[in-house]
């Protein structure tokens, strides 16, 4: 499942694409692990380069991260809460 967000000016028109940041997230069970459920979640810039954003076994610390991020993302492009 990838998340991407997509930012929009004072009427509501989406900007261009070139603004487009996207965070993949990516999980799966560990058939022999303890705490099978593992999340890896990326970053990826308009350029395509990716940066690892986190690694958890923990659905909360899952959500806890995607809330930064899209606040971090409103915030740097002064889209308020």
């Amino acid at each position: 499942m990838s998340i991407s967000a997509v930012m929009h000016n004072e009427d509501g028109q989406p900007l261009p694409s070139g603004i487009v940041r996207s965070l993949m997230i990516r999980a799966w069970l560990e058939p022999d692990a303890d705490q099978r459920l593992r999340i890896r979640m990326v970053e990826i810039d308009p350029g395509r380069s990716e940066r690892s954003v986190i690694a958890t076994a923990s659905v909360d610390d899952a959500c806890d991260t995607v809330r930064r991020w899209l606040e971090a993302l409103q915030a740097r492009h002064g889209q308020g809460q």
